[in-house]
């Protein structure tokens, strides 16, 4: 009667055993995703904030920023990016990025695959462009790193 108890009692520190080990699994792949979710956020933010300062000094330079993570699936219009930086939507245009890892035109671009980024953003007034109509014309484009 007394060796039944004790094979009970190994059964029961097994199933304990398992049960934490789930609850450590769930604890480390909860962080990881809450870890993932928080760079994409920083990355947003960085991206939002660099077209900010790109429209705001339009002096034809090169804005550059870099280590931005974007997501496979994810699509930047013209007139979405017009809108948010308050242009008109031709006065926003999308060069060439010469990778793989993004399709489209002058109007969209599409990520086709999970990739950390640099994004290069050159403003300009009218002025300084005569191809252009707007009072400030932006092209933005995209190179994987």
């Amino acid at each position: 009667m007394i060796e039944e108890r004790g094979q009970a009692f190994d059964a029961y520190r097994l199933l304990i055993g398992a049960v934490m080990g789930m609850l450590i699994l769930v604890i480390i792949v909860s962080a990881i995703t809450y870890f993932e979710d928080l760079r994409l956020e920083v990355s947003k933010q960085r991206f939002y904030d660099g077209l900010d300062n790109a429209v705001a000094q339009p002096n034809g330079e090169k804005l550059f920023v870099d280590s931005l993570v974007l997501k496979e699936g994810e699509r930047f219009s013209s007139s979405q990016l017009a809108s948010y930086m308050g242009l008109e939507d031709e006065c926003v245009l999308f060069g060439d990025s010469g990778s793989g890892a993004f399709s489209g035109d002058d109007e969209l671009v599409v990520v086709e695959t999970y990739v950390l980024a640099s994004m290069n953003i050159v403003c300009e007034t009218n002025f300084d462009s005569p191809s252009c109509s707007c009072d400030v014309c932006c092209t933005i484009s995209f190179d994987a790193n």
